[in-house]
């Protein structure tokens, strides 16, 4: 489990041997776990356990209040450590807990993480703890439109983009960790060369933009590049990052 700073148990109400106590040493030094459902109530006989829960949260009174088709838990904290947060409030349940155990934390979900009502809520916390704990992406595209991923040859740095629409041409800005004075566009014969545009020029543009990089963003987070991009349906492109 070392190798993984995040682990996410679906459903996992049950716990093999041993297995709470590993998970409680991967927690204490630093690793994330992502609960969707009350994790180890029971062990591998059924029979009632808990340890893991009291040990992170606190007492804790977790009770199955679901039916055959869609599962759900009470989960009411009694005498919650300090470390114990409720993040989605559901009266006196809780929909979403918290909890830091030594340098690492739990999430623990009453209902299931889609397809539920009001389980949008739960989703916002899931990804930032994902976030937080896998640091910053090398690449990341702000509406999740593109399929993008960043290989490096040597010094030299490719960004690989695929439009996986065979429908829709589509637009997204995309931003690479790393700061670059410029963008080759590969995808247009030749290479296509980018600077960063101040904002006036950019939004004086007047010619349409079918394929490729449009302009560089001068308004990039600390430390990274960011670039708006478009792409006809099922096309891909290869922009090369320049220091």
């Amino acid at each position: 489990m070392e190798d993984y700073p995040v682990l996410v148990l679906p459903y996992a109400t049950y716990f093999p041997d041993g297995f709470g106590e590993k998970l409680l040493r991967y927690v204490k030094r630093g690793g994330v776990v992502i609960c969707s459902g009350a994790p180890g109530l029971y062990d591998k006989y059924g029979r009632d356990d808990g340890s893991f829960i009291r040990e992170v949260f606190g007492e804790l009174n977790a009770r199955y209040s679901g039916n055959d088709y869609i599962w759900q838990f009470d989960m009411t904290p009694v005498k919650p450590k300090a470390s114990c947060e409720v993040l989605v409030p559901d009266g006196k349940n809780a929909l979403l807990l918290r909890g830091r155990y030594g340098r690492g934390t739990v999430l623990v979900s009453a209902i299931p993480f889609g397809q539920r009502p009001r389980s949008e809520l739960l989703a916002p916390h899931f990804y930032r703890a994902v976030d937080d704990a896998l640091g910053a992406q090398a690449v990341k595209c702000a509406y999740d439109r593109f399929e993008a991923v960043v290989r490096e040859r040597g010094r030299r740095v490719f960004l690989f983009v695929c439009n996986y629409s065979l429908t829709n041409a589509l637009e997204d800005l995309i931003t690479a960790k790393g700061e670059y004075r410029q963008l080759i566009d590969h995808g247009v014969s030749g290479g296509f060369r980018f600077l960063p545009l101040p904002r006036k020029v950019r939004e004086s543009l007047k010619m349409p933009v079918d394929h490729g990089v449009w302009y560089m963003d001068g308004h990039s987070p600390p430390g990274c590049t960011s670039f708006w991009l478009k792409l006809q349906p099922g096309e891909a492109t290869v922009v090369e990052l320049l220091r």
